[in-house]
C-alpha cells in the first residue's frame, strides 16, 4: 500500500484533525519553529496542507511531502512530491 494513502483519504480534513489531536498547540509549535529560523531558504518537511505557510511566507520555502493530494491543498509555490529520506534533489 502506498504509504502516502491514508493522508489522501483525509487531505481536505486534515489540517481540522491535526487542530483537534493537539489541541490547537500545532500552530503555536509552528510560530515557535519559524521564529528560531534565520532569513532565506528553507525545506518544510512532511510540508502536507501547507499549515506553515502564515509563519514561513517570508522565506523561500520548497514544500516536500509524499502525498500529492495533500500538497495540491499547499500555498507554497515551489512544491515537490517526495520523502524526507529520498531528497530527489
Amino acid at each position: 500500500m502506498n504509504e502516502s494513502a491514508n493522508f489522501s483519504n483525509i487531505h481536505k480534513f486534515y489540517d481540522f484533525i491535526n487542530s483537534l489531536t493537539t489541541l490547537g498547540f500545532d500552530k503555536s509549535w509552528r510560530k515557535q519553529a519559524a521564529d528560531k529560523l534565520n532569513p532565506g531558504n528553507v525545506l518544510d518537511l512532511g510540508s502536507g496542507t501547507g499549515a506553515s505557510y502564515s509563519d514561513l511566507k517570508n522565506f523561500d520555502v520548497t514544500a516536500l511531502d509524499p502525498d500529492e493530494q495533500m500538497l495540491s491543498l499547499n500555498n507554497f509555490e515551489k512544491k515537490i512530491v517526495g520523502k524526507g529520506e529520498e531528497l530527489p534533489f
